[in-house]
């Protein structure tokens, strides 16, 4: 029973590690279809075509896992039905984070500073020529 429980304790952990959680803030109570194309734009790039901003999506996790970042807010982008994300924020933060660890037997944790690397990104969707 005990090798099942640390199982499923040990299978949580890696599903929670592998997850990259992206916080979505829309702008409106308007709901768009998925898209299969996302544009990505830096910081103080701005996209030549006249767009709507439909919300931000934010996002931080160790700072050495850039890709994986942008993998993670580009596939809520498509989720979300936005055309474009631009970048407006980039920066390495430092927070304290929990550490397990078995002291004689008995679960503890430690703080630990660790850092982080924050995005915050403004999601578009660009204005159809058609319907105006």
């Amino acid at each position: 029973m005990k090798k099942i429980t640390l199982y499923l304790i040990l299978a949580m952990f890696v599903a929670c590690a592998t997850q990259t959680p992206v916080l979505y803030q829309p702008l409106s109570d308007a709901k768009y279809s998925k898209t299969a194309k996302v544009d990505v734009y830096k910081q103080n790039e701005k996209p030549t075509q006249q767009y709507n901003e439909i919300g931000n999506l934010e996002i931080k996790m160790e700072a050495h896992k850039e890709e994986q970042m942008y993998a993670a807010v580009i596939a809520k982008a498509k989720e979300i039905g936005a055309d474009g994300i631009i970048l407006t924020k980039d920066e390495v933060v430092m927070e304290l984070v929990q550490v397990p660890r078995n002291i004689d037997n008995r679960q503890a944790t430690d703080a630990m500073e660790k850092e982080l690397k924050h995005l915050v990104f403004l999601a578009i969707r660009y204005v159809d020529d058609k319907q105006e």
